[in-house]
């Protein structure tokens, strides 16, 4: 009776691999249809207008002067109290793990 019920989990443990391996497949066709580039038309399809913004590139070629006043809002040290800045886009927590 032991060598059916070793064939019994071998032929569970392979189809259980199966259905993970066809999970697997699925996802990556659906990440790669995520990154396709999607076509849509120029025109609205309600109004048959163009909406597109058309952008003058003049400013630019003219010099481009900063239009924002004030001052800079965005700090370069780390905000919070038990954390540390480690380069500009992470930081680490030094403080005490909750469990």
């Amino acid at each position: 009776m032991e060598g059916h019920y070793g064939f019994e989990i071998s032929y569970r443990y392979s189809i259980c691999m199966e259905r993970i391996g066809n999970t697997i497949k699925e996802a990556e066709t659906r990440k790669a249809f995520a990154k396709s580039a999607v076509r849509r038309s120029p025109i609205d399809r309600r109004s048959g207008e163009d909406k597109r913004k058309l952008y003058n590139l003049d400013y630019f070629t003219d010099g481009g002067e900063e239009r924002r006043r004030g001052r800079e809002r965005r700090q370069c040290g780390e905000r919070r109290s038990t954390w540390a800045r480690v380069y500009k886009w992470c930081s680490v927590f030094l403080g005490k793990k909750a469990l």
